[in-house]
């Protein structure tokens, strides 16, 4: 067996059908039971018991469509599964009688019945739906591609456990026009397959691999070069490619945004895995061709070696990580080859991490970590480095973060999280790891950032009980700055709307930073300088400086200069040393005339300089509590501004401010 093309998308399963099922359960009992008051633990553990009604009630309609199809019945006009529940919440039971025609109601949005053969041979599809169509769209158009033409399909074999369901089988078939077929127990099909080709490893066979998605890269006009096709053998090298120039004069750096997907532009479904900016010494000119080269490996990653045609001395080579991360293969020829560690150009945190470490037993592990948050003596979340109950905690954390199926853990740790029994440290040490497994496990962001936006959602604040507010809705909304999704940013802005939510702001503001919001946050953070609590202003100070600062690329020239103006005019009546740290911090990220950014007027970057000079002056006269770390950071912000390289120990300190509770 060959394989020719091969789909990424791969979330859609059981799960999804069950989340249906639930939420129409759920959306039956609360209207007979009040569930508007409900606390968040309440909800969720409550979401969590209507998932497993769901389950149960599919399973049974599944298993009896598949006794009735053995004696040759396909009518499941009269197939129903009786729900049957006492004490859902409190003395309340629930009853539900689900038909199968029902059911097929309700997972119909899942089927995509209005997707045809004829579409996809028209190019009239595309795959950004989440749907069972989804991966069969996405592979009939890859090998589309490969072949120059849509390729007959003589057999379809199915396996995975929903593929016992009746009309998922019957969805396919009319899709093909062919019976698909399944082979032996869908359940096991995938386990077997795994033993077989492990099996075939350890006699030193291995099976060929190909790249399941077309990488692209950016180039002017929001268009996407294709540079390694998918479906390719692997390991895969490219011919070199000669097509790119430069388009400016003086260029002392060239950006290189990667992309998955077969469109040739950035719109979805193409999806961005990476940017890199990589600088040159000595300055390109328009006109000047970069050469490129492109190798894959079979584990799927990716190399990608250039040069400028006419100067080779300035080689630099950039490897990109199927997940979207990336790291850095230094050159000695004056490339800056020091990313900043956490972050890509459009904030968006990198998860260039190592999950090397042994794989742990998921339910155990968090059953533990639960049992040991419990036990903890006078529990604290931010105990940091206190007692030896909150060191064994942080290392089984850590030792989660590290594991080498770490992803795994997100089901089980969000399923705690919504049980009852799961409450005060335990709950918000988990939160917080569900935020962490975020930040490693790219393709599991959109779920986490799902579940964290239900905890801390804006409109049960206002009848929440502080004690909630202050803890469980504050650390969901730290965990959502540890994901680093941007797509958060209306959701902390929502949150920041409501004055009774003030006491949330601090961490609202510093996930704003995190993530790399745009215009919207920065304005925000701007607006809360003026005439707030020391606490805000601290937060707002690092925001404004994350969210401005050269790797993430979000701001216009024009706004930076604005916002660098009123943070000089801040700090010049700010007395708090972590404000003015902050707003040194903030002045050298806005300033920042290093190569390789649009840089702030000369009035504007001149008037920060003088005013770092009087803080440092200030400084001197020891008139801080650390005047000497004031001094220390003073000096950074100056040679930030006036473009000066920084030592490696400024670089340090630098990246300290940037990973501020992270």
């Amino acid at each position: 067996v060959e394989d020719y093309a091969i789909s990424r998308y791969t979330r859609i399963g059981g799960d999804n059908f069950d989340r249906l099922v639930a939420d129409r359960f759920m959306e039956s009992f609360g209207k007979r039971v009040p569930l508007d008051s409900l606390e968040e633990q309440e909800r969720l553990s409550l979401e969590q018991r209507f998932l497993r009604y769901a389950e149960e009630a599919k399973m049974e309609l599944v298993t009896e469509m598949e006794n009735r199809a053995m004696f040759g019945i396909v009518d499941g006009s009269d197939v129903r599964a009786e729900v049957l529940k006492a004490n859902v919440l409190g003395d309340h039971p629930f009853e539900y009688d689900l038909s199968y025609d029902e059911f097929l109601d309700m997972v119909s949005p899942l089927m995509g019945e209005d997707i045809t053969m004829d579409m996809v041979d028209n190019d009239q599809v595309e795959t950004d739906g989440e749907t069972i169509m989804t991966p069969v769209v996405d592979v009939l158009l890859k090998a589309k591609d490969k072949a120059g033409e849509l390729p007959r399909v003589d057999v379809v074999l199915l396996n995975g456990g929903m593929t016992r369901l009746p009309a998922v089988r019957e969805r396919i078939g009319r899709f093909f026009g062919v019976q698909p077929v399944t082979a032996g127990d869908p359940d096991m099909a995938v386990v077997r397959g795994a033993v077989a080709y492990h099996y075939n490893l350890h006699r030193g066979i291995r099976i060929g691999a190909i790249l399941n998605d077309t990488i692209g890269i950016e180039v002017i006009g929001g268009k996407v070069k294709h540079i390694a096709p998918a479906g390719a053998a692997l390991p895969y090298r490219s011919p070199v490619i000669k097509d790119l120039a430069v388009t400016n004069d003086g260029a002392t750096f060239l950006d290189l945004p990667f992309y998955l997907g077969r469109r040739t532009d950035i719109a979805q479904p193409n999806r961005k895995i990476a940017s890199r900016r990589v600088r040159f010494v000595k300055p390109l000119n328009e006109g000047d061709v970069v050469c490129l080269q492109v190798s894959v490996d079979e584990r799927s990653i990716m190399s990608l070696e250039g040069w400028p045609e006419k100067d080779k001395s300035q080689a630099f080579t950039v490897t990109v990580q199927s997940d979207g991360t990336y790291e850095e293969k230094p050159t000695s020829l004056g490339m800056i080859s020091r990313p900043v560690p956490g972050f890509n150009r459009n904030g968006q945190s990198k998860g260039s991490v190592s999950c090397n470490g042994p794989a742990l037993n998921v339910h155990s592990t968090v059953q533990r970590l639960v049992n040991l948050c419990d036990k903890a003596p006078n529990p604290s979340v931010n105990s940091y480095g206190h007692g030896d109950a909150m060191k064994e905690i942080k290392d089984m954390e850590k030792s989660v973060l590290m594991a080498s199926n770490g992803e795994e853990f997100v089901p089980v740790v969000i399923d705690y999280i919504g049980r009852r029994n799961t409450r005060g440290l335990a709950k918000s040490r988990l939160i917080l790891l569900l935020g962490d497994l975020g930040s490693r496990h790219p393709n599991r962001r959109t779920e986490i950032f799902r579940v964290l936006k239900d905890i801390c959602a804006p409109e049960r604040i206002s009848v929440a009980p502080s004690t909630v507010v202050n803890t469980i809705f504050r650390y969901a909304v730290e965990a959502i700055g540890k994901v680093g999704d941007r797509s958060a940013e209306d959701h902390l802005l929502k949150i920041m709307g409501r004055i009774e939510a003030s006491s949330l702001w601090n961490s609202a503001l510093f996930s704003l930073g995190k993530i790399g919001a745009g215009e919207a946050g920065f304005q925000k953070a701007l607006s809360l300088l003026k005439g707030r609590e020391k606490g805000v202003r601290i937060s707002s100070l690092w925001s404004i400086a994350m969210m401005g600062s050269r790797e993430r690329g979000n701001l216009s020239a024009s706004l930076a200069d604005d916002a660098l103006a009123k943070v000089v005019s801040h700090l010049e009546r700010e007395d708090h040393d972590d404000a003015i740290r902050n707003g040194l911090f903030a002045m050298g990220e806005l300033g920042d005339r290093r190569p390789g950014r649009s840089t702030v007027s000369e009035k504007t970057c001149s008037k920060a300089l003088k005013a770092i000079a009087d803080i440092r002056q200030r400084a001197t006269r020891n008139r801080f509590g650390n005047s000497t770390t004031i001094r220390s950071y003073c000096d950074i912000a100056t040679a930030m501004v006036k473009g000066e390289v920084l030592s490696q120990e400024q670089e340090k300190s630098l990246l300290g401010l940037r990973s501020m509770l992270g």
